[in-house]
């Protein structure tokens, strides 16, 4: 995914469905990749 890019319905903990940032006014945008375990992201409303 390139940075910048609008993510929806983020899932926390694997198979727990999404978690985050599910209304529709609700954005997130990724922001830095640190690695493969950690992705960051900022969420805006």
């Amino acid at each position: 995914m390139p940075l910048g890019m609008a993510i929806y319905n983020i899932e926390i903990t694997l198979e727990r469905g999404g978690q985050l940032a599910r209304a529709a006014v609700v954005v997130a945008k990724l922001i830095a990749k640190e690695g493969k375990p950690v992705t960051l992201i900022k969420i805006t409303v």
